[in-house]
C-alpha cells in the first residue's frame, strides 16, 4: 500500500517553506541588512548570509509539494472533470487569490503614491497602454513570462505555478508510461547534453526539475519506502535522525562551497529532498510541530504575497544594535495576521 503524503503533512511542508522564504527575503544579500548595523547573536554575519542564501530552498519546496499535490489531484479528478477542467479548476483556485492580492496591492500603492505625491504608475512604462499592459500582466500572473515589471519581486513565481498546472496532466501521463526513470533523465540529463548553461534562481525550468521530481515521489511512493524500509524500529527512527539531521546540516556548511551554475540538481533537488525528508520523518514527529507548521501553512499564500511589502517598510525603521531575528519574526507575525485577515473577510463574503 502506498503511502501519501496526508494533507496535513503537505500544508506542514508549506509552513516550513513560508518560514525559510521570509528569512531568505531579510538575509540573502547583504544590501538588505548591512546599513542596519544589527546584532547577529550568537553567529556572526557570514553565518546569517550563508543561512539567507541557502533560505532559497523555500521556492523548491513550494515546487516538490505543488508537484506530489497536483498528481493526487489528477490521478483522483482527472478522469471525471477531464484534462481542459482539471486545468482551469487548478488554475481558478490558486489564482482567485493571487489576483485579488495583487490588485488591492496595487490600488493601496496607488493611493499611497496619490497622498505623498511619488511617483508610481510612469515605472510601469512610458505610455498609457504600456503602463496597463504591464500592471495587467502583474495582476494575473504573467510578468514573468512576459518580462514586464512586477509590484513584488517575489510574485515571479505564480508564472511558474501556471505554468506546473498546465503541465500537470502530460507529466502525469509520461510518468505513468514511460516511467520515473525515464521522465527524470530526460528532464535533467537532456539540459547537460546539451550543455546548457544554469538557468538562474529564478528560472521557470530550474523549479520545473523539482516539481516533477514531487510528481515522482508520489507515483513510485518515494515516502512510503522510507517508511518501510528504515522507520520499522526505535533504534531505526534514531539512525534515520542523525542521517537526515548530519545531511542538512552539511547542505547549510555546503551551501556556498558547490556553485549553483555548475551544481544545480543539487542545489534545487538535492537539498529540498534533504529538507523535506528531514520535515516528514523527525521534525514533524515532535509532538505539536506538524500542527504549527500546518497552521502556517494554511496561510502561507498571503503571506508570500505580502511579506515584502512590510520587510521594506521595516527596515526604514529598525533601531541599531537590533537583534537578526527581530525582522523575520515581526514579519510572520504580521504576514500570517494579514492572511489571516484576509482569509475571514472573504470567507464573509462568499
Amino acid at each position: 500500500m502506498n503511502r501519501y503524503l496526508s494533507k496535513e503533512e503537505s500544508t506542514a511542508l508549506k509552513g516550513v517553506a513560508i518560514l525559510w522564504m521570509i528569512f531568505h527575503h531579510c538575509y540573502h544579500e547583504t544590501g538588505l541588512f548591512d546599513y542596519l548595523n544589527l546584532n547577529f547573536y550568537p553567529f556572526d554575519m557570514e553565518s546569517v548570509l550563508n543561512v539567507g542564501i541557502y533560505a532559497k530552498v523555500c521556492v523548491a519546496i513550494f515546487a516538490f509539494v505543488s508537484g506530489y499535490g497536483l498528481y493526487i489531484s489528477y490521478m483522483n479528478s482527472a478522469v471525471i472533470e477531464g484534462d481542459s477542467k482539471w486545468i482551469w479548476n487548478r488554475l481558478k483556485k490558486v489564482m482567485t487569490t493571487f489576483c485579488t492580492v495583487a490588485a488591492i496591492s496595487y490600488v493601496y500603492f496607488a493611493i499611497k503614491a496619490l497622498i505623498t505625491g511619488e511617483e508610481f504608475f510612469s515605472k510601469y512604462g512610458k505610455s498609457v497602454s504600456e503602463i496597463v499592459i504591464s500592471i495587467a500582466a502583474d495582476i494575473f500572473g504573467l510578468s514573468k513570462l512576459l518580462d514586464t515589471r512586477s509590484l513584488n519581486g517575489a510574485w515571479w513565481y505564480i508564472s511558474a505555478a501556471i505554468i506546473f498546472m498546465i503541465v500537470a496532466p502530460a507529466f502525469y501521463k509520461l510518468l505513468n508510461q514511460f516511467g520515473s526513470v525515464f521522465v527524470i533523465g530526460v528532464l535533467i540529463v537532456l539540459p547537460r547534453i546539451l550543455k546548457l548553461e544554469y538557468f538562474g534562481q529564478t528560472s521557470i525550468y530550474v523549479y520545473l526539475e523539482v516539481f516533477v521530481v514531487g510528481m515522482v515521489a508520489c507515483h513510485a511512493d518515494w515516502f512510503g519506502k522510507f517508511y518501510r524500509k528504515f522507520y520499522k524500529s526505535s533504534l531505526a527512527k534514531v539512525a534515520t535522525a542523525v542521517v537526515l539531521i548530519a545531511f542538512f546540516v552539511l547542505s547549510i556548511h555546503n551551501n556556498l562551497l558547490l556553485s549553483r551554475k555548475i551544481f544545480w540538481e543539487y542545489h534545487y533537488i538535492v537539498v529540498p529532498l534533504i529538507n523535506i525528508f528531514l520535515c516528514i520523518f523527525v521534525i514533524f514527529k515532535i509532538p505539536g510541530c506538524k500542527k504549527v507548521f500546518a497552521y502556517l501553512g494554511k496561510y502561507s499564500t498571503v503571506m508570500w504575497l505580502v511579506h515584502i511589502f512590510y520587510r521594506n517598510d521595516m527596515n526604514a525603521h529598525v533601531p541599531d544594535n537590533t537583534w537578526f531575528m527581530i525582522t523575520p519574526i515581526v514579519l510572520v507575525v504580521v504576514s500570517l495576521v494579514s492572511a489571516i485577515i484576509y482569509d475571514k473577510v472573504r470567507g464573509f463574503l462568499k
